[in-house]
């Protein structure tokens, strides 16, 4: 788990997988064993970022995007203002 983020899903603790993305590197993904959510992915490329899922947070319009992965299915909360 990362060591910037802790955290639980309501259900309880969060569990990690490891696979390789479409470039190869490592991602670790975080979820919640109980009912599946998806809440933070980390990328061996980039380890100083963390990757939070939108339907993990409480309100996703408090956090603006530095940029979206896969655009076309994009939280309607990050808007225009995402980079691609």
């Amino acid at each position: 788990m990362s060591d910037i983020l802790t955290g639980s899903c309501l259900c309880g603790a969060v569990a990690t997988y490891d696979k390789a993305a479409d470039s190869g590197n490592m991602v670790t993904r975080s979820f919640c064993p109980t009912c599946g959510c998806q809440m933070w992915s980390e990328n061996s490329a980039m380890p100083h970022m963390v990757f939070l899922h939108a339907n993990s947070l409480d309100d996703p319009e408090v956090f603006q995007p530095m940029f979206v992965v896969y655009r076309n299915v994009r939280h309607p909360g990050t808007g225009s203002r995402a980079k691609a």
